[in-house]
């Protein structure tokens, strides 16, 4: 489970995007909108890099946002706020980066 920094959740208000792991349900990832509208690229594409900074990868291989129900995303377009499963490809079980969280 990620630690929770709260200075960080203040500042940047608690509208965010949340990411679990699609292998165990757990989040290892909580991105704020306000964050995402601020950094000059506002797309699932970047929320995408993001994520896949904190998974270790043996090679070249990242992994997938999508919505809870398995419905792909349109990584062109703008984020939304709300609860989303990262899927690594080919792997049940994929390292996080422990207690990380925008």
């Amino acid at each position: 489970m990620a630690n929770l920094y709260n200075l960080a959740t203040h500042y940047w208000g608690s509208d965010s995007i949340t990411l679990r792991a699609s292998s165990t349900g757990d989040i290892f990832a909580t991105i704020p909108m306000e964050f995402l509208r601020h950094s000059g690229t506002n797309t699932w594409s970047y929320v995408s890099q993001l994520a896949n900074m904190l998974v270790n990868t043996e090679v070249n291989v990242f992994g997938v946002i999508q919505m809870t129900d398995g419905e792909a995303l349109d990584y062109s377009s703008e984020p939304c706020a709300g609860e989303f499963v990262y899927t690594y490809p080919g792997q049940s079980h994929f390292i996080l980066h422990p207690a990380v969280l925008f």
